[in-house]
């Protein structure tokens, strides 16, 4: 008697529905591990950026900083003012190392508010004209993630909000706020100073 040969070169229905849900978990596995890295790498960008953005503003602010300029005819190198808001000081001195003109300016550092009420580090300058006259200068803005600056005057040991004195105080701490984030640093000013 023949035996009857069944031709077994298809797959059941079982291996077909194992084989799919093995390549599903595969997929799924591969899938979240590509979005987290690139969600990773996106927020390894923004940090990159605002590292960057911060050294760009501590380089600005301390080497004006540390060129300021005294004067006998002068009352005032340095005068900080507390904002009306906390965290939203101003900062204006005299110094040498303009960003935008040539020669001794007025610089000043504020926090401003835009027409949304979003608000950013500007700067202005004011340049200097004549004897005791200078001209005026519009806020240009240096920063879209700086949201808020604290300034403190460092004495004697002693921490001042407001500096109204014809000297220079023995440091000036600037402490500048993002959303999620803030950076401190300090400058001993007028190291680089020139006297007129």
């Amino acid at each position: 008697m023949k035996e009857e040969r069944r031709n077994n070169s298809g797959f059941t229905l079982l291996e077909i529905v194992i084989t799919v849900f093995l390549a599903s978990i595969v997929l799924v596995l591969g899938f979240t591990s590509l979005y987290l890295s690139s969600s990773s790498s996106t927020d390894r960008r923004l940090s990159l950026y605002k590292e960057r953005e911060q050294a760009k503003i501590f380089s600005m602010i301390r080497n004006q900083l540390l060129s300021l300029y005294s004067s006998s005819r002068r009352n005032a190198s340095l005068e900080g003012l507390k904002g009306i808001e906390e965290r939203n000081d101003e900062l204006h001195f005299f110094t040498a190392s303009p960003l935008y003109n040539n020669g001794i300016v007025e610089a000043g550092y504020s926090i401003v508010a835009n027409e949304d009420g979003n608000k950013y580090l500007a700067y202005r300058e004011f340049p200097y004209v004549s004897k005791d006259k200078f001209q005026e200068g519009k806020w240009t803005k240096i920063s879209g993630i700086i949201d808020g600056m604290t300034i403190e005057y460092e004495e004697s040991g002693m921490r001042f909000r407001e500096w109204k004195n014809t000297e220079l105080p023995e440091k000036i701490r600037i402490t500048l706020y993002s959303k999620d984030d803030y950076f401190s640093f300090s400058v001993v000013p007028g190291i680089k100073s020139n006297f007129w």
